[in-house]
């Protein structure tokens, strides 16, 4: 990579500047290897007829997600307070993919909030943001 004139003679660019100029060409890069592993993963959900639930847990605590389907919670896995975890849900789950109700609580304690149902057919994303309080929020399909 060159640098453009006066970047590495510390004529009239900072220090600074030229830290800066390379965490933008890092980040860059960064990104564009998070694109190319979204894209391995759509292959990988046309391939399979998986599906994946994308869950933002907004609050402190840890929070245990289940899938709901004919009333049944089936444990999903624990997306961790104040961060975001993706679940992969097999087509053998999913059945066909209608009424699927998500739902969360804490470790060890019952289901205290779940979301209305929705359709997640096979090969599709569900969004669902867990946020604190009391509102029941709904899942974006894509």
């Amino acid at each position: 990579m060159s640098w453009p004139s006066g970047f590495g003679s510390g004529r009239g660019v900072s220090r600074s500047a030229r830290t800066h100029a390379l965490w933008v060409a890092l980040l860059a890069v960064g990104i564009a290897d998070c694109a190319r592993a979204s894209d391995a993963a759509r292959i990988d959900l046309s391939r399979t007829g998986a599906a994946l639930i994308e869950v933002r847990n907004d609050q402190f605590d840890d929070c245990v997600i289940y899938l709901i389907r004919g009333g049944t919670p089936i444990p999903l896995g624990i997306a961790p307070g104040l961060s975001r975890r993706t679940f992969r849900v097999d087509p053998g789950l999913l059945g066909e993919g209608g009424g699927v109700v998500l739902g969360g609580g804490k470790r060890g304690g019952a289901i205290e909030r779940v979301t209305s149902p929705f359709d997640l057919p096979q090969t599709r994303i569900a969004s669902w943001v867990v946020r604190t309080g009391n509102r029941v929020e709904q899942p974006v399909v894509h």
